[in-house]
Parts: C-alpha cells; structure tokens; sequence
C-alpha cells in the first residue's frame, strides 16, 4: 500500500525541525524592535515546537489506531490539523493525515477518514496540499466502492495538480 509505512510521516517530521534552523522564511519576521536574528530565532523555535507538538499526535494517533481507539486516534489527529503550520509545512499535514486516513481504511471506517480529510481540507491553503488530500479521499472513495466520487476527487486532484504546473 502507498500509505503502508507510518513511520514515514514521523521520519517526515523529524527532518523538518532540522530544517528550520538553516531556512527560516524572511518575509515571516515581524516589524518591531527586536533585532531581526531574535525574531527569526523566535520563529524557529515556535516552528520546532509546533514540528514536535505535530509528530507526538501522530504517534499518538497511531497508537490509538493500533488499539482500535478510533475517537482518540481522530481526536489526535484534529490536535496535528489546529497547530495550523504556515504553507511550506502544510505538506507534512497533508502526509500524516494521510497515513492516519489509510489505516483508517484497513480499518474499513471509510466515513471516520472521509470525515478527517474534510477538516484538513479546511485547515490547508497550498495547492499541493489539497491536490493531495483530493488524492486520499479518492483512495479512500475507491477502496469503499464509491467509484463515481473516486472519479470525481481524482479528477480535482489532476485539475488542481496541472494548474499548478502550468
């Protein structure tokens, strides 16, 4: 399975936080007195706790999952989707709710994925991000026998996958 491996958001994670420290975004500074490397250090730091904050709700989710605790693991999840990561970040968002939304469907609770990938719909802005929960819901609609709504988010998918290319 795509989604099989629920390490690889965890991984996904991890790499993140050592990433904020070497880019952090210079449009993202804040006007005001405090000296410009402060703010960014700043930034950083809220970005790292955020990262980390993000993957210990993912473990958690999945080790609900593992125990058939449904509404914890969903309950996690929601916790990842209110951190609200700016738009470079949201692409994590977008893979852990896709490996929290596959093992939901080993699970057969299509509706309880349907359902999360909604409000991660919501709580994203990036095209590549919604292009790629379109993708999961449509995984999801195929899996649970759905074929006409399968067709119709994989079609928004591709649409918003080749505007964004073009």
């Amino acid at each position: 399975m795509i989604f099989s491996n629920m390490r690889r958001c965890s991984i996904l994670l991890r790499l993140s936080v050592a990433f904020v420290f070497l880019a952090a975004p210079v449009g993202a500074l804040a006007q005001g007195s405090e000296d410009p490397s402060q703010q960014a250090q700043s930034l950083d730091r809220e970005l790292a706790q955020k990262l980390t904050l993000a993957e210990g709700h993912h473990d958690l989710a999945m080790l609900y999952l593992k125990k058939g605790d449904l509404d914890k693991a969903v309950a996690e999840a929601r916790e990842i989707l209110q951190l609200r990561f700016p738009g470079e970040y949201e692409s994590l968002v977008a893979q852990s709710m896709s490996i929290i939304t596959e093992k939901l469907a080993e699970m057969r609770r299509f509706d309880l994925g349907q359902t999360l990938l909604d409000e991660a719909l919501k709580a994203t802005e990036q095209t590549s991000s919604r292009a790629k929960i379109f993708r999961n819901k449509a995984r999801l609609y195929m899996l649970a026998g759905d074929n006409d709504r399968a067709i119709d988010f994989w079609r928004r998918a591709l649409d918003l996958e080749s505007r964004r290319i073009r």
